[in-house]
């Protein structure tokens, strides 16, 4: 875990790409949280957030998922359905569209992982 803090920090430092960045940025939080670093990793988190309010963001319900995984952890149910329903009406309609419609997506789920666990997140609290 200590080389992936370190790979994604130098990959944010060098990238002047926005959208880049900020995938950098939230693989550095995550890496952190689950390498018990939680200090910097909410410090990181922090900035993720604000950087996903203020701009677009492409395939902004990546991000959206792991916000909502983050405050879940941390017992902060009320924001993570926030982040939980954005990364659900974030999924692209055409990757939506493919997942639904691939009758053996359970053969595939490496191509769905992240729209599958939404969906199923998302169904159990509208239930």
């Amino acid at each position: 875990m200590i080389n992936a803090i370190k790979y994604y920090k130098d990959a944010y430092n060098s990238t002047t790409i926005p959208n880049e960045k900020i995938i950098q940025l939230y693989m550095l939080a995550i890496s952190e949280y689950y390498n018990n670093q939680i200090d910097t990793s909410k410090v990181h988190f922090n900035q993720v957030i604000k950087y996903y309010e203020k701009y677009f963001i492409k395939d902004r319900y990546n991000i959206a998922w792991v916000l909502y995984q983050y405050f879940q952890s941390e017992g902060n149910t009320i924001k993570a359905h926030q982040y939980l329903i954005d990364a659900y009406n974030n999924i692209p309609e055409d990757k939506r569209e493919q997942y639904l419609q691939d009758e053996n997506y359970h053969n595939h789920i490496y191509k769905y992982y992240d729209i599958h666990e939404i969906i199923q997140a998302y169904n159990q609290i509208v239930q």
